[in-house]
């Protein structure tokens, strides 16, 4: 038994018209178009649905595709992160076993999406597993928005839709922030390969995380830093194609020290999941079966 945490969002629907026909956008009509693009990328040679990012040294493809209809998908992407070859040790024995890996060899990484539509709603329900080792949903969301416009030249379609994802929040971070009384360390963490600076370059290893935190302190003892500012970097980290994965304001409230995290202003749940008995990995099966009862409590 494996605990999963889990993220929830919303995810908008956009369209861009390219031959104008005075239509509006209607969501059902998205949803034929997403679930014959689904079926399409995941019919044609995986050679052609992957994506590699050599910053990361990872290529990520959409693996399966369970469509239940009316805009209910469960979606497993994989993801592997390639150029990491290190000697083979079992830790029982501490017999060395060698190289195993060529150059271009990956442990394959399963990340688990649901995604659900209320009939009458305009957004769709997504949970998100959170995998370490896996894909974050922006790399998904950047990764299903190629897709759809592949499938549109595909078809010659009218229409390029793309999908944009908002953390759907437990609490108000906003009216936490309006409480603090004082902010004297802001930290706001962003993904890796949004900075473009050559000191980064000695960051670039498999043993160090994504996202680089940039960490801001008050200008003097009596100048404290302004909320706007926090609230504007937070703002930032809710859009679509954000860079800012995470902001943290610590200071002081009515009752003394308050740190304030983004990151746990999410929706966030722990699923207990079987786990593959070979690999230790999630079980797919009994994920999506568990991630079911959160989405049938919140639709």
């Amino acid at each position: 038994m494996k605990k999963v945490p889990v993220y929830f969002y919303y995810l908008d629907v956009t369209r861009a018209t390219l031959r104008p026909d005075g239509s509006h956008l209607l969501l059902n009509d998205f949803i034929a178009f997403f679930s014959e693009a689904l079926e399409f990328t995941v019919g044609i040679d995986v050679n052609l649905r992957k994506r590699d990012y050599p910053s990361e040294e990872k290529v990520i493809w959409l693996s399966s595709v369970d469509d239940y209809g009316n805009g209910n998908y469960d979606l497993i992407l994989s993801s592997a992160k390639y150029n990491h070859r290190r000697n083979v040790v079992n830790t029982n024995t501490m017999v060395e076993r060698g190289l195993l890996k060529d150059r271009f060899d990956g442990d394959e990484e399963k990340t688990h999406v649901c995604i659900r539509h209320q009939n009458g709603r305009e957004q769709f329900i997504c949970i998100h597993e959170s995998n370490y080792f896996g894909i974050g949903l922006k790399r998904i969301s950047n990764y299903i928005n190629e897709m759809l416009k592949e499938y549109q030249e595909y078809i010659d379609g009218n229409y390029v839709y793309s999908l944009s994802s908002q953390p759907m929040p437990c609490n108000e971070f906003l009216e936490e922030l309006a409480r603090m009384r004082k902010i004297s360390i802001l930290t706001v963490a962003i993904e890796r390969q949004d900075l473009h600076d050559d000191f980064l370059r000695f960051a670039n290893r498999d043993d160090i995380k994504e996202t680089v935190d940039i960490v801001i302190k008050k200008k003097s003892r009596n100048i404290n830093i302004p909320k706007d500012l926090v609230s504007e970097y937070y703002n930032n980290s809710t859009e679509n194609e954000n860079k800012i994965q995470r902001v943290i304001a610590e200071g002081t409230n009515e009752t003394g020290y308050f740190r304030l995290d983004s990151e746990l202003m999410k929706m966030k749940q722990s699923i207990d999941v079987e786990s593959t008995p070979d690999t230790n990995e999630v079980d797919s099966t009994d994920f999506f079966r568990k991630a079911q009862v959160y989405l049938n409590n919140l639709r």
